[in-house]
């Protein structure tokens, strides 16, 4: 049994994304988290809704951390929190995403 690929529109195969307009749909960005915190919500005022996220974290030594950080959206708000073992406000963690989704014209 083959493999599916499912592209970032939701339809069968791979696919470039878009671009719409003179826009493309999508964000990519570090966050660093200041402070004392279990969750943090982010709005990224160019999307209408969120369509897919990849979320990389790399601990104050630039290395990969591979524990559990809760990744969910909804509509243009990606929410970041502590997961099983993972603690989002540890110090000197980076968080990369790459956010895709619909373009707010």
């Amino acid at each position: 049994m083959a493999n599916a690929i499912t592209a970032w529109d939701g339809r069968t195969g791979p696919r470039p994304v878009e671009a719409t307009g003179s826009m493309l749909p999508l964000i990519l960005a570090k966050i660093t988290i200041s402070g004392t915190t279990t969750s943090e919500a982010i709005t990224l005022p160019q999307l209408a809704q969120i369509k897919g996220v990849i979320v990389q974290v790399l601990d104050s030594g630039n290395n990969v951390v591979t524990t559990d950080i809760d990744v969910t959206w909804s509509n243009n708000v990606l929410t970041l929190a502590d997961g099983l073992t993972f603690n989002l406000d540890a110090a000197g963690q980076n968080i990369y995403v790459a956010v895709w989704g619909t373009a707010k014209l």
